[in-house]
């Protein structure tokens, strides 16, 4: 198995998670925040979020040997929470284009808008936050890890020499280690 696709996807990764995090950083500091500013932050914020979730569902998995006896029980609650991030990141991207859609064509031809009040900007930001949320809720729900241990029932005869066809070559019970004396 090749650890050359999940350790480059883990180094995009990374360059992601820097990437998101200088974003963060950036606008958080700004004195004169807008509402563009503030959707910047939250889109950085989700898409740090989908970086770090992918890659501990895809990447990890194949290359830290410790990761992948906590895989199991890790999992059905990553999926979920990388739908969430993405829905939301996706949902942050369209009311930031409708923002800008507002503010250059409407505003900027002096037509009269309430859309981006205060209180129904701060809606939006509800939406873009507890919609996803509720929408994958029931993922949670839908996978659950499991042990198990399969056993055996069947019984071999190996007092004869047994015989059977794999592949157009014959091969014994002795040859396949199957009975033990």
């Amino acid at each position: 198995m090749s650890l050359f696709a999940p350790v480059l996807m883990l180094f995009i990764a990374l360059v992601g998670v820097v990437t998101n995090c200088l974003s963060v950083l950036v606008f958080v500091r700004q004195k004169f925040r807008r509402n563009f500013h503030r959707l910047l932050i939250m889109l950085a914020a989700y898409d740090l979020l989908v970086v770090i979730f992918c890659s501990m569902l895809y990447c990890l998995n194949s290359i830290w040997p410790a990761y992948k006896s906590h895989f199991p029980y890790i999992a059905p609650y990553l999926l979920p929470m990388v739908h969430i991030a993405l829905m939301s990141s996706v949902y942050c991207t369209v009311v930031m284009s409708w923002e800008r859609y507002i503010r250059i064509v409407l505003i900027s031809n002096l037509v009269n808008c309430t859309y981006l009040s205060r209180g129904k900007f701060r809606a939006y930001l509800a939406t873009i936050i507890i919609f996803p949320i509720l929408f994958y809720l029931p993922k949670f729900y839908e996978v659950r890890p499991e042990i198990f241990e399969d056993e055996i029932t069947h019984t071999i005869n190996c007092s004869k020499r047994q015989h059977f066809v794999d592949n157009n070559s014959i091969r014994s019970y002795d040859d396949l280690s199957i009975c033990l004396h």
